[in-house]
């Protein structure tokens, strides 16, 4: 190995032993199922659930992922935590949204009508390798990767209505998880493995709910419960918290709301008279991405854990930026230092 490839090994090295981590906690199940009453604390104030965290520099955060429509149709884009790099992965008239990065980095998937319907699509991190890999007459929609990377849970109307199917990532193995008449949407796998949070009407009259079950469909839980609509649920990358978005303060006024994973201390971060919604946490907990209509139009904002300093980082004015995502890991961004 010579003396370039030694040094950009060390690097990566380096970044690797001081990126904060988290360690993967078992959440355990409350006893009645039912959530805690909500508390609405102001953005500004630190949150005891949070643990205090040294803040990484922005650049060892990794790169979000998100949906675009700037250049006429949605597209999926990523750039860096800053904002900067933003950069177009697909290229079609159809709409290509909802993307999700693949656990070690390297992947993206996401929902495309490309084919006529909506179907599950997996590409590579820099856009190549297309594949259509749920390949289905009925619609595929919001897929969400399983912490190691070999399977995806989606929602699917194949059984005529939404339901949620778990298959393996080539779009093999294909298994329903929920079976009843009403909508299960939205799923999203814990990153210890133990649970996929979703969103129902199984248990209202016309408003959606956040629910949590066994990765094999068992022991569905509710976790909110009022008169209005709860969607996007997210975890915490030790799965000890769940982000969820809520139309509980009024048409028009979506929040974002992190809760334990029992659905004990809902917790209001932000507090502002537009949509704030589709939350995601950064690999080390310390921020949370998210999309926000505060600027007249969509724009995916970034914000601290405990809901202050909000900043718009995807700064497109007249188009919308939706959707972010993520990585999981910085390893494979800099794996071409090496091998080059």
């Amino acid at each position: 190995m010579n003396m370039l490839r030694m040094f950009a090994f060390g690097t990566v090295l380096a970044l690797l032993l001081f990126v904060p981590t988290t360690s993967v906690a078992e959440s355990s199940p409350s006893g009645d199922g039912g959530p805690s009453a909500a508390t609405d604390a102001p953005p500004g104030g630190v949150l005891p659930s949070v643990p205090a965290r040294q803040r990484a520099p922005l650049a060892a955060t990794g790169r979000i992922v998100y949906m675009s429509d700037r250049n006429g149709n949605w597209e999926i884009y990523v750039m860096n935590a800053d904002g900067a790099g933003q950069t177009r992965l697909t290229n079609n008239s159809a709409s290509d949204v909802t993307p999700r990065w693949s656990p070690d980095g390297r992947q993206i998937v996401s929902r495309s009508d490309r084919d006529g319907n909506w179907e599950i699509y997996v590409m590579n991190a820099d856009g190549s390798g297309q594949t259509n890999i749920s390949n289905h007459p009925a619609d595929d929609s919001y897929p969400s990767w399983s912490p190691d990377g070999s399977k995806i849970v989606f929602r699917s109307s194949r059984d005529g209505d939404q339901e949620i199917y778990v298959m393996n990532k080539d779009g093999t193995g294909v298994v329903q998880l929920t079976f009843n008449t009403k909508v299960d949407s939205d799923p999203s796998w814990s990153p210890n493995g133990m649970y996929i949070a979703f969103v129902s009407d199984r248990d209202t009259t016309g408003t959606d709910e956040v629910y949590r079950m066994n990765a094999d469909g068992g022991a569905p839980t509710r976790l909110t419960n009022n008169s209005a609509d709860d969607w996007y649920p997210t975890w915490s990358p030790d799965s000890s918290t769940i982000l969820f978005s809520t139309w509980r303060h009024g048409t028009g006024l979506g929040e974002i709301y992190r809760m334990n994973a029992d659905g004990a201390n809902q917790t209001r971060l932000t507090n502002n008279a537009v949509n704030d919604w589709a939350a995601v946490y950064s690999p080390d907990s310390v921020y949370i991405a998210f999309s926000s209509s505060r600027d007249g139009n969509h724009e995916v904002y970034r914000m601290n854990a405990d809901g202050t300093e909000q900043m718009n980082i995807s700064n497109t004015p007249g188009f919308d930026d939706r959707y972010p995502d993520w990585t999981q890991k910085t390893f494979w961004l800099l794996l071409p230092l090496i091998v080059r």
